[in-house]
């Protein structure tokens, strides 16, 4: 997504979530809800839905990650945009890469500690088993679909924008119910700083 859609987005979704009553903080830290439990080897397919997603790399879920005093220098090496303050760097991340529908980190042997430590709720229940992989395959790519849909949108007022209102309704739920962390180290939206990727 580029800068100038990124900025359309994120203020799109910051109206939507307003509208809602909801912050951003709020979302990411909502429970799931239940879903149904499949018989599936549950470590069936984990690396093909980070790779079917990359939502918490691309800025869709966060506006930065933090960093350790101890990994800006690494981070610096790997050309990651570390933020003024040195305490986090800026998303979404250059080393995510896209090559088809599939995404994948080009610094993975060497990812920040907060990039080891996210475990999105929809990884977690998958892990468990608790959700089939196609299950959580189709809340990945919907949730894809609505991003792409909003990509360079200009949301105005409900009553003179109703569809991308709705498309924002959907999206903020669907981040409510499956994107929430689970284990993570990643800033809220809400923090970054001006001149930073706001989350979308």
């Amino acid at each position: 997504m580029n800068p100038d859609a990124a900025a359309a987005y994120s203020a799109a979704v910051a109206w939507g979530l307003a509208a809602h009553g909801v912050t951003a903080f709020s979302i990411l830290n909502a429970a799931i809800g239940a879903m149904t439990t499949h018989d599936e080897a549950p470590d069936v397919g984990l690396g093909a839905l980070c790779q079917a997603c990359g939502l918490c790399c691309d800025g869709s879920l966060f506006g930065r990650a933090r960093l350790a005093s101890t990994e800006v220098a690494s981070a610096r090496r790997l050309r990651l945009p570390v933020v003024a303050s040195e305490t986090a760097f800026a998303l979404p991340c250059p080393a995510l890469a896209t090559r088809g529908e599939s995404r994948h980190c080009t610094v993975y042997e060497d990812r920040p500690e907060a990039c080891r430590q996210f475990v999105c709720e929809l990884h977690a229940r998958r892990e468990e088993g608790r959700v089939s992989q196609a299950d959580a395959l189709a809340v990945v790519r919907r949730a894809r679909a609505l991003l792409a849909s909003l990509d360079g949108a200009r949301v105005g007022p409900p009553e003179r924008d109703a569809g991308a209102t709705r498309v924002v309704g959907e999206l903020t739920e669907l981040l409510e119910a499956h994107f929430a962390r689970a284990n993570t180290r990643l800033e809220p939206a809400e923090e970054s700083q001006p001149g930073e990727h706001a989350v979308r």
